[in-house]
């Protein structure tokens, strides 16, 4: 059937374009109904129709995908299409569930490129380049970034915690034919092959094979049910890389004044998260963000987001949210950030604000009403505000700028993070 989110209340408040039986997949796929149901399924949840060519490659992949299945006599089990990795815009192209042969429950993602032969090399680790429209771009191979994809759901999906149901992945090129000469089977691409297999268009059998070993058991919807309805939650192991990434790594060239505000942050969410608090960091910032990620490392990268990543995020994933340059957060965006914690999984939702005055023209009034309501409002209860400003004893318009008790007033990392000569 074509689904549009999770159906259970508490569970990952997801887009899931396609979910029901490998049977009635196949069902769908012979009678040319299944690139349709995908579009339908797409206009009704984000609106907006995808382009023909994106239904043309569901429509070529997903009828290689029926074929597979049918050839494997794999009737019994679940199969969820473009589900939405929980708080990211990524989508799976196809995750089958069921059991294997010693009866544990198992999940394998699959997924899709229509490349042929046209695949060159890349200097980048783990990268390939690909023809796109008239030029040439670089990609990650296939199996690495469906190994990134199974990685991220282990690491964020309480279904796949601790091994309760087995996840792997593959990939598969229809359109590809078998060549131990290609760059797609280079040796050096062993590592990420030998943990996430590559199976071409003449391999079918291959890839039958795979899906076989793992879950060849079938008895899929209920462990395709635990996967709907599972909830986003960090696990522990992430949660402590995450901590030990940001503790262990050499720091970015940043100048001073940044690298305060770096270590500042970096140093609050290494803190919660080897508390164990499920803990994001957003910004609207593409330069710190992006700085971030490369210092913590792919794993690691999904808790630093930007603030409109959550406005299709699921509620009641997050103890704790950092909302850094707070001062460019809108109306909007907080309306979609708040849900995340509303019901914080440890009972104790935080929602942390940093920034810097805004400035007058700015349309982005969080931050100044949430200012307000901190000092003029007694009755704000959990509301707690700490602000370093010029005091009224030096007057805002009259304060000297080489005056060392102003630095201190406005400068709180002043004698410890922050040099005096930076100011």
């Amino acid at each position: 059937m074509t689904a549009l989110r999770s159906a259970a209340g508490d569970g990952v408040d997801v887009a899931e374009l396609y979910w029901g039986t490998t049977s009635a997949f196949v069902a769908h796929t012979k009678q040319n109904e299944i690139a349709g149901r995908l579009k339908q399924a797409c206009f009704e949840y984000y609106g907006w129709n995808p382009p023909e060519s994106e239904v043309r490659s569901w429509r070529n992949s997903l009828k290689a995908l029926s074929n597979a299945i049918e050839l494997g006599g794999l009737d019994d089990h679940g199969l969820l299409l473009e589900y939405q990795l929980p708080l990211t815009s990524k989508r799976l192209d196809a995750m089958i569930t069921g059991h294997d042969r010693q009866g544990r429950s198992a999940a394998v993602i699959v997924e899709f490129k229509q490349w042929s032969e046209d695949v060159a090399p890349s200097r980048v680790e783990d990268m390939v380049t690909v023809r796109y429209g008239s030029g040439r771009r670089e990609t990650l191979h296939p199996s690495a970034q469906v190994g990134q994809y199974r990685q991220y759901l282990a690491d964020a999906h309480e279904t796949f915690h601790e091994g309760s149901v087995d996840l792997r992945a593959c990939s598969y090129l229809h359109d590809f034919t078998h060549d131990d000469q290609s760059e797609l089977l280079s040796p050096r691409h062993a590592n990420v092959l030998g943990l996430y297999p590559l199976f071409a268009g003449d391999r079918v059998t291959e890839l039958v094979g795979f899906l076989d070993d793992h879950l060849g058991d079938g008895r899929g919807i209920g462990v395709l049910r635990g996967v709907r309805e599972g909830r986003y939650r960090p696990h522990k192991k992430l949660l402590d890389h995450t901590a030990a990434m940001i503790r262990g790594e050499p720091s970015y060239v940043l100048l001073d004044e940044q690298q305060v505000v770096f270590k500042s942050i970096l140093a609050k969410v290494a803190e919660l998260a080897a508390n164990g608090s499920a803990v994001h960091h957003a910004t609207g910032s593409a330069a710190f963000t992006n700085t971030v990620r490369k210092r913590v490392g792919t794993r690691a990268a999904g808790m630093f987001k930007f603030f409109n990543s959550y406005l299709n995020a699921e509620d009641d994933t997050l103890d704790v949210l950092v909302c850094d340059e707070a001062q460019e957060l809108t109306d909007e965006q907080q309306e979609a950030l708040l849900p995340t914690i509303s019901s914080a999984p440890t009972g104790n939702p935080q929602f942390l604000l940093t920034g810097t005055p805004p400035a007058p023209e700015s349309g982005a009034d969080v931050f100044r009403r949430t200012r307000t309501a901190a000092i003029e409002d007694s009755s704000a209860g959990r509301l707690a505000w700490h602000e370093w400003s010029v005091d009224d004893e030096y007057g805002a318009e009259k304060f000297d700028a080489d005056d060392q008790r102003v630095w201190a007033a406005t400068n709180p990392a002043l004698g410890g993070r922050l040099n005096p000569e930076v100011i």
